[in-house]
């Protein structure tokens, strides 16, 4: 069950990375007047289509790509699907190389668009990362190690002030620049301890 879960999970963000990728260049096409013959999700046998004004829009049997087919794409670019003559305004291959260039480029494009959305979505939901405040690699025989520092340890308090982030911690160091010492609190499993660490 959970792997039938990882797998539609799966096929399911694919099938949007690859729907965005493709609508960047399906759109970006109609804005340089290139006529589209198929959007195609998925590769292999139809699955279901529909047919639009010039567009036929499918779903595919193979879940693992996607493609837009333009007019005028293949080697003789006056002819569309199965040897049909196409307008020379729409076909792809007659239209400027910057504008070849924007078709071909708006795919990745798009998907770079969405992971950037993707990121504010998360920061505007979920808030900004934030590291908490772990002590590092503590050397052996230093000043952290003879005050009762461990690697790993997680501060809970420094001079009294609550500590949830590294932020805090630099802010708490700028505050008390000229102490000589600093009280700390850890915590380590589920214990908490008090130390005093010499700044000096």
């Amino acid at each position: 069950m959970a792997t039938l879960q990882m797998l539609v999970s799966f096929v399911v963000v694919l099938g949007i990375l690859i729907l965005v990728h493709e609508l960047g260049h399906f759109f970006m096409a109609r804005l340089a007047g290139v006529g589209v013959e198929r959007f195609s999700i998925g590769f292999g046998p139809v699955l279901w289509r529909v047919r639009g004004k010039e567009t036929e829009y499918c779903v595919s049997a193979i879940p693992m790509g996607g493609y837009v087919k333009m007019m005028g794409d293949d080697e003789n670019p006056l002819e569309g699907g199965k040897g049909v003559a196409i307008d020379p305004a729409k076909a792809f291959n007659t239209k400027p190389l910057i504008a070849r260039f924007l078709i071909v480029f708006a795919g990745p494009a798009m998907n770079f668009i969405l992971a950037a959305v993707i990121a504010a979505l998360m920061f505007m939901l979920v808030g900004r990362p934030v590291a908490p405040a772990e002590i590092g690699r503590v050397t052996d025989g230093g000043p952290a190690a003879q005050a009762g520092l461990k690697t790993g340890d997680l501060l809970l308090s420094l001079n009294g002030a609550q500590i949830r982030s590294l932020e805090d911690v630099d802010r708490v160091f700028q505050r008390d620049l000229n102490k000589n010492s600093v009280a700390i609190e850890i915590g380590r499993g589920r214990f908490s301890y008090s130390l005093t660490l010499p700044l000096e």
